[in-house]
Order: C-alpha cells, then structure tokens, then sequence
C-alpha cells in the first residue's frame, strides 16, 4: 500500500533466462486462489515483457511511479509466464517519496520509526529514576528475588528498545536494516519477559 498524499515507486531488478516472462502489477484483490495466469495478465494495471534478446542472459532495471489513481490501494508485483515454468531472478522495491522518516515504510507501518525513537528517548530517560531505585533498595538492604528479577526485566527490556530502534533507523535508511541487531532484540524482550513459553 503507497501513501496517500503522494505518489510511490516500484524498483524491479530482474534476471532472465528463458524468453515469455512478464513483469506485472495488479490490485491485491484480483489474487484470488485458482486464478488464471491469462486472466491476472488482463486484470493487471502494467504489463511490462521481459523479453530475452540473445542467449546471454539478461538482466532487467525497471522503475515504475505509482499514479495518483493507485492511492491507498494494495498492490502485487509478480513476474508470470503463462503455462511454462518461471526463470527468474528478482529484487522488487516498494517505495514512498520523500524523506527516509516514509520512504521503505508500508502505509501501516508510516510513523513505527518516530514511535520506537521516542520509546527509546523515554527509556533513557528513565535509566537515572531506575539507577536511583536500584540504589535506594541497596541502601536499604531489601533486595530480593522479586527485586532483581524486576530490574533485570527492566534492563532487558531497555536494552530491547535500543537495538531494535537501531534497526528501525538503518531500516529507514536502506530498507533492510540490521538482521543481527533485530535477532537480538527479539532475544532481549524474550529475556524481559519471565515467564513466557
């Protein structure tokens, strides 16, 4: 789904081997189970062949602007080759305009970055009001089980929103993001979670 405010962009980076393979964007609702690959053709909004120009093979960059008409609508890129098997190699981009804030983000997903910001701007600052808590305990000699297990949740789930606000950032940035960093965030809210199975 594009933004509504503004026009989107597909980016297709295809490999082909074999000739009759076609790039296609049609409305999410025309995928239905037992759909014809003849009638998504006719349904779809682009059709863009992928035609094979020598043996060689053949490497294909296509960058589509999604019109105004296309606006708060799902859509599917698919590559098809009616009644023969597919040969292809593929990279497809959905992508908003503007700044890196919406540019890899779905519609659903537009404003997740600013919300794991500002979780992990409140987490830090916290971390004096749990570091004087901790103290106080300590001071105090009331640290328990339940005490610890508290502040190591709470550690855990600090730590959680940092890295995963660090992924979110290189996410934002190039559309991937950090694999290992969101592996060990998912690991570290599973640790500030006892309890859970």
């Amino acid at each position: 789904t594009f933004d509504q405010t503004s026009n989107g962009r597909i980016h297709s980076q295809t490999i082909v081997s074999t000739p009759g393979h076609k790039f296609l964007v049609v409305n999410a609702t025309d995928l239905v189970p037992g759909a014809s690959c003849e009638s998504l053709v006719k349904a779809a909004k682009v059709v863009e062949p992928l035609v094979e120009r020598s043996t060689e093979v053949i490497a294909y960059d296509l960058t589509l602007n999604v019109e105004p008409s296309l606006n708060g609508q799902q859509v599917a890129a698919i590559i098809a080759r009616c009644g023969q098997e597919i040969s292809a190699e593929y990279i497809i981009e959905f992508d908003n305009p503007g700044s890196w804030w919406v540019k890899h983000f779905s519609c659903g997903d537009l404003g997740l970055l600013q919300k794991w910001l500002s979780l992990s701007l409140l987490v830090v600052a916290l971390l004096p009001v749990g570091m004087y808590s901790w103290k106080t305990l300590e001071r105090r000699q009331v640290h328990n089980d339940l005490t610890a297990l508290f502040f190591m949740s709470a550690f855990f789930l600090a730590l959680h929103c940092i890295a995963f606000t660090v992924h979110m950032v290189v996410y934002a940035k190039n559309g991937t993001g950090l694999a290992m960093i969101a592996f060990v965030a998912q690991f570290l809210d599973l640790l500030a979670t006892p309890g859970n199975d």
